[in-house]
């Protein structure tokens, strides 16, 4: 006999794991800046590395980023939708991003149009160009919100949540592939994530 295991707490991050961020983001500045930058050079999560230019550099561009169409209309991660779908009807989700608070409105009509009253509440860390009074670590909204699952993209904030979580799906990504131990387990697609989680 099939038992369903317990319901759990899962909190999602948003960019490169529902949202396909980084690919969208280097088309935009390949059209924008004339440059050729494909999805397997974004080799660190740093963006300044990458593009090779100051930390207020990358700021500015990113800033810029948030505003324009292309973000508005980037498509989900390959198989987030299928997933998510799948996820909800036995566990509660939480989207958990560091975007800052004032791209809440543009966020949550996104989620409108992709993930439709899929995720129980929204979060924004303000870790990425928010305000620093109101910046925290995805690990302190993990501890108040009860979070036991997390699916993350970012070296650091997996290593954050590890400390609180009791499971951490780390999205493979080139820009984090460093080596991990548990609670952290790398995972390569949403279906991976659901078959973990049945």
């Amino acid at each position: 006999m099939h038992t369903q295991k317990k319901k759990k707490i899962i909190g999602i991050d948003l960019d490169d794991v529902l949202l396909d961020f980084n690919p969208t983001l280097y088309a935009w500045h390949n059209a924008t800046y004339g440059t050729s930058f494909e999805h397997k050079d974004v080799t660190s999560y740093f963006i300044e590395d990458i593009w090779k230019c100051t930390r207020a550099e990358a700021v500015a561009k990113i800033v810029d980023f948030y505003l324009t169409d292309e973000h508005k209309n980037a498509l989900p991660v390959s198989g987030a939708v299928q997933g998510i779908e799948r996820l909800r009807k036995n566990h509660s989700l939480i989207l958990v991003t560091s975007k800052p608070d004032y791209l809440r409105p543009l966020t949550v009509k996104w989620l409108e149009k992709h993930f439709p009253a899929m995720f129980q509440s929204i979060h924004f860390t303000n870790h990425w160009l928010g305000d620093k009074n109101k910046r925290r670590t995805k690990s302190e909204l993990c501890r108040r919100l009860g979070i036991q699952v997390f699916v993350e993209d970012g070296p650091a904030h997996a290593l954050d949540v590890a400390t609180v979580c009791e499971q951490v799906f780390l999205f493979n990504r080139p820009w984090n592939q460093m080596e991990v131990f548990p609670p952290i387990v790398r995972v390569s697609s949403w279906e991976d994530i659901v078959q973990k989680l049945q």
